[in-house]
């Protein structure tokens, strides 16, 4: 059994006499998921906006890096951006993109109608191809 960040995995492993499980392999326990937090939250009276950034961590702790393409290259880095959709929801209206700017980071500034009054932020992250996904909220007083 493992633990991180406050998750729990585990593992059913056959064993046999003369079993090493020194060398790599070994054991390889899996947590799935996205962690999600919401590093910075603030108004902008002037632009009428909300500025949303938010950090987005697999849960090995491989590093998501801003990518400007959306095919992968020949040689690929080590999961990029465009694998990843990031976007912040206010006040449960449309979803709107985050874009990663930079390793683990993603943000946008979002238009925003009624500035007064306490609004609910959701950002939430999918890997598709991997089935992860993570989520966090935040309230920010206007």
């Amino acid at each position: 059994m493992a633990t991180a960040n406050g998750l729990t995995t585990s593992t059913t492993l056959q064993l046999w006499p003369g079993l090493t499980l020194l060398e790599d392999p070994g054991v390889l326990l899996t947590i799935p998921g996205l962690l999600v937090n919401v590093a910075k939250a603030e108004y902008d009276a002037k632009a009428k906006s909300i500025s949303v950034t938010a950090t987005v961590e697999m849960m090995c702790g491989c590093p998501i890096t801003p990518q400007q393409w959306t095919t992968p290259p020949d040689t690929e880095p080590y999961w990029p951006s465009y694998a990843f959709a990031v976007s912040a929801t206010i006040d449960g209206a449309a979803p709107f993109p985050l874009a990663c700017t930079d390793t683990n980071t993603f943000n946008a500034s979002i238009p925003l109608s009624l500035a007064s009054g306490t609004r609910e932020i959701l950002v939430t992250a999918r890997q598709p191809a991997e089935s992860n996904s993570g989520y966090a909220t935040f309230t920010l007083t206007v």
